[in-house]
This record gives structure tokens, sequence and C-alpha cells, in this order.
């Protein structure tokens, strides 16, 4: 399959939004391949092209939105020579992204803390927003 396909950029564009939106609905557990794809105008088939399952779809979009929201993390430099820099890229990024973060670990928060890898960057990296999160549900 070739990710530059505009096709698979549509497909998987159309089956990313339908999917934050029913999150939004209701727990991931209770979403299902079918109502999903019928949000997102998209035949179970090809969904089945692209993930193996809901629970894969929501590790796959757990780790773009880190990743995307993260961008300089790995730059330690920066840490190290501008902390004033960091901190405010750190937070912006944080700040864009909040509202996935929300959804995405209200729908799933004992899903990511079953993947160690998902754990490990969510507890190093994401700790100020699970805890605003929290805040704001209880």
């Amino acid at each position: 399959m070739n990710e530059n396909d505009l096709r698979v950029r549509k497909t998987r564009k159309a089956i990313d939004e339908a999917f934050m939106e029913l999150l939004q609905k209701k727990p991931l557990d209770k979403i299902t391949v079918r109502e999903l794809c019928e949000e997102a105008m998209a035949s179970k088939g090809r969904f089945y092209l692209h993930y193996k399952e809901i629970y894969d779809l929501y590790d796959r979009k757990v780790e773009k939105v880190y990743r995307d929201s993260l961008p300089g993390i790995d730059d330690t430099g920066l840490f190290f020579t501008d902390p004033r820099k960091f901190v405010r890229e750190f937070e912006a990024a944080r700040k864009k992204y909040l509202d996935e973060f929300r959804t995405l670990l209200k729908a799933g928060d004992k899903r990511i803390m079953q993947n160690p890898r998902l754990e490990y960057s969510w507890s190093i990296c994401m700790n100020p927003v699970i805890l605003t999160v929290r805040m704001k549900q209880g």
C-alpha cells in the first residue's frame, strides 16, 4: 500500500476523524468496526487494510498524537542549552493537542497503561495532562 496515495490518506483521515468523534461519545470498548466505518463512510475491508482492529487504531492514534505533539522532546540538547525555550515549546505543543489527549485518555486510560512503551512515554511527558483531565472530571 502506497502511503502517499491520496486515496489512502483520505481513507485514514476519514477513519481517524470518525474515531475521534466516536471516542467523545462512548468508551473505546463500546466502539465497533461497523459503527466506525459507517461514520467514516468507508468499507470494513478498507478499515482492515489499514488496521488489525479498533485497539490497533487506538494504539496508533495515541502514538501519533504523542509523536506529533512533542516534536522536539528527543532533542535533550535544547533542554540543557535553553531550558526556558524547551519548556515554552513543550507547553505550546501540549496545549495544541490537549483536546485529543483528553479524548484518548478518557476513552482508553487502561489501554495506554497496558502498553509499556506508551505508559513510559505518557508518564514522563503527559502527567500534567493526565492530572488536569482527572481534576476536571472529579
